[in-house]
């Protein structure tokens, strides 16, 4: 994932499915949440976190990083996300993302 400092940005998640035991898939719709942290888990100023993720359609997802977010070029951030609740299953995963400035 590319992300721009000083550059609102976009979080997508496409095509998120659930494997039942069967093997049948099935297109997520439950609730959605992420979180950009620092490399010592430390949650970045700038967004109150978690963000939601808004469901577009069945299994796509969008949310937004805001310029305002607290980056600097060439760290090492972590983008965690979430997508489900306890009672329904919950999805997790951890992005590694390094910032950049943009060049125009």
């Amino acid at each position: 994932m590319l992300l721009l400092i000083d550059n609102t940005n976009v979080v997508r998640v496409e095509g998120a499915t659930i494997t039942a035991l069967d093997g049948t898939e099935t297109l997520v719709s439950d609730p959605g949440v992420y979180t950009l942290r620092d490399r010592d888990g430390v949650e970045v100023p700038g967004q109150v976190w978690p963000a939601d993720l808004v469901l577009i359609n069945a299994g796509d997802y969008a949310g937004y990083l805001e310029a305002d977010v607290d980056i600097d070029p060439n760290m090492q951030y972590v983008l965690d996300v979430a997508i489900g609740t306890s009672e329904t299953g919950r999805a997790s995963w951890s992005l590694p993302i390094t910032p950049v400035i943009r060049n125009d």
